[in-house]
């Protein structure tokens, strides 16, 4: 970074400790199949890094699950990468490798060429500078045929909250005390312009996107509205600057992005079909959506795929349901509107892979009776993926999963805030509340769940809702936690189990 160490950037405050499945391997390298562009295999050695890592736990989850796969990461907050390095030894992972180097330090650092490179969110986060030390990053050490995940802040759909960004980041300059308290104030203001009736507080989207903010976890506010350099990027922006370092947009790492159906008006499918500039057509298109939020996949000389060898290599994977099929909805509510998947085809594509992992092959022989098509068999297992009802498979279990979920599980003891398991099977990270993870810890020790979780929440004075109820008395706490350990016996366990956890 330029300057001071910072640069900017809110470091008081850490960054959230979150997973993003949406970088993993299999997720970007179904998103290229999807687009018939040749992808690099996984199934044998590959190289990864993430810029800007956060707390490492997306690199620590995908290097559990990926054990042929040799990891980097950086962030410049060496309290991130303390956490970081602490998760990966605990786990005992042996084939990741973290820094606290600055994007321009890592630029000149001894790396290995990556076949995948990803950064979350923050490259609408940073001045224009380190943008341009990531494109050269990318440039450098990006292998040809390599694929990079890029997601960040965009516009137009930034366009209506950027004035009350600007608002709060300039407040916070005029306001003591700690970050998150300034935080506090900054909303309080903006709360204020409302109830006085400010003619900009009466736009019609912000009341949504204000009550929005009142429930999002207060460590991504800060860093979301506090950091000095905030610039939300049109689509446009990002494909030239990207470009700098030969990289070509594939398409969105967010599959069900990839069905128009799912996500626009028929009008609207009509009249971007007719262009044919790529980024006039992804401009267009964030118009229609209102985009806010991209996740893009680029790959350096993309070499495209025969709808053959397409059809082929689809036919040869296999998927598996990661929820439970009672969880797995038709209707859903989109951009386009109510949007109704056709039940007399995803219900028996669900009904088949609730019974564990099974190719396309097979899928395409068992419901070909019914006069459904591979075509028709891909489209919906990329929309369920996209969902998070189903996931390609992509391996079977391994000794590093297995220490990195029991690290995960202990620490439920002592804290909630790390609720993802790494499954082997579909090479991602799989979500388990806090409640789940104390029954795991249960089950590794030998003890009653209902007595083993309910002492732990007495000893550290926690207590449970439901229903939006507080459950405030020993009986009503007990019942619940009879009533949960069942059902995580008959049904979440035994998921889990089929995940390879």
């Amino acid at each position: 970074m330029v300057g001071n160490w910072q640069d900017g950037y809110v470091i008081e405050v850490p960054y959230t400790q979150g997973f993003y499945h949406h970088l993993s391997p299999a997720n970007l390298l179904l998103c290229l199949l999807a687009k018939q562009v040749k992808f690099p295999p996984i199934g044998q050695p590959f190289t990864y890094c993430e810029l800007a890592c956060g707390h490492g736990l997306t690199t620590n989850l995908l290097a559990a699950a990926y054990p042929q796969g040799d990891f980097y990461a950086t962030d410049f907050n060496p309290t991130h990468i303390h956490q970081a390095r602490d998760l990966a030894a605990a786990a005992g992972l042996g084939n990741v490798t973290f820094s606290d180097q600055s994007f321009q330090e890592y630029l000149e650092a001894d790396l290995p060429a990556f076949d995948f490179i990803s950064l979350h969110g923050i490259y609408s986060w940073i001045s224009p500078e380190n943008r341009r030390v990531i494109q050269a990053f990318l440039q450098k050490y990006l292998k040809v045929g390599g694929v990079v995940y890029v997601s960040y802040n965009t516009l137009p759909g930034w366009g209506v909250l950027a004035p009350i960004q600007k608002l709060m980041h300039f407040y916070r300059g005029r306001s003591g005390g700690l970050a998150v308290e300034r935080l506090k104030l900054a909303l309080e203001l903006v709360e204020l312009l409302k109830t006085n009736q400010a003619v900009y507080l009466q736009h019609p989207w912000l009341a949504s996107r204000l009550e929005q903010l009142k429930t999002q976890d207060v460590h991504y506010l800060v860093h979301e509205f506090f950091n000095e350099h905030w610039h939300p990027l049109y689509v446009d922006e990002v494909m030239t600057e990207m470009g700098n370092a030969k990289l070509t947009y594939v398409g969105s790492a967010h599959l069900v992005d990839h069905v128009d159906a799912f996500n626009l008006p028929p009008a609207a499918i009509n009249h971007l079909a007719t262009l044919s500039d790529p980024m006039l057509r992804e401009l267009v298109r964030d118009f229609y959506l209102n985009s806010q939020f991209r996740r893009d996949v680029y790959v350096r000389g993309p070499v495209g795929m025969p709808a053959e060898a397409q059809a082929q290599i689809l036919q040869n994977m296999a998927f598996v349901l990661t929820v439970l099929p009672s969880l797995v909805k038709l209707e859903h509510q989109t951009t386009a509107g109510q949007v109704q998947l056709q039940a007399s085809l995803y219900q028996p594509v669900v009904e088949h892979l609730a019974q564990g992992a099974v190719t396309v092959a097979e899928l395409v022989a068992r419901l070909a009776p019914q006069g459904i098509t591979l075509q028709q068999i891909g489209q919906t297992l990329i929309v369920l993926t996209g969902l998070g009802y189903a996931h390609p498979v992509v391996g079977e279990g391994g000794l590093y999963t297995e220490r990195f979920n029991r690290v995960i599980v202990e620490r439920a003891e002592l804290g909630g805030e790390l609720q993802f398991l790494a499954s082997p099977v579909i090479g991602n990270g799989v979500k388990v509340s806090h409640l789940e993870l104390l029954f795991l810890l249960a089950a590794q020790r030998q003890a009653s769940p209902v007595d083993f979780v309910s002492e732990i929440l007495a000893r550290r004075g926690l207590q449970l809702t439901h229903e939006g109820k507080v459950l405030d008395t020993p009986e009503a706490t007990l019942g619940f936690l009879r009533e949960q350990a069942v059902q995580f016996a008959q049904h979440g366990q035994p998921l889990l189990q089929r995940l390879g956890i």
